[in-house]
């Protein structure tokens, strides 16, 4: 799919900085699927230029924290194919304070 689909040239960004390329990308969702992540469509919208995927982060059951709770992946497209990956997390809920017993 990303040999398809993304650009030879494909930029994955994070904060704005280039982290890698297609390598990196690839990497990350390697790791990711082996450890028990994975991704539920939350909204998609899609233009001639952009991509917006918002998904929900399901980590596995023996490791809740693997993952924040989402991301969204901002892509934009060159020739019909994504040639720039930007991700951005969601935070992580903070925690309830625990409640003193009485």
């Amino acid at each position: 799919m990303v040999k398809d689909r993304h650009s030879p040239d494909v930029s994955l960004l994070a904060g704005g900085e280039r982290l890698g390329g297609a390598d990196l990308l690839l990497a990350g969702m390697d790791c990711d699927l082996s450890a028990g992540v994975r991704q539920r469509p939350v909204r998609i919208v899609a233009g001639r230029s952009l991509v917006v995927w918002e998904m929900e982060l399901i980590s596995p059951a023996d490791d809740p924290d693997h993952c924040p709770p989402g991301v969204a992946w901002i892509m934009t497209l060159d020739g019909g194919r994504f040639d720039r990956v930007s991700l951005h997390h969601a935070p992580r809920p903070q925690a309830e304070p625990a409640v003193p017993a009485t």
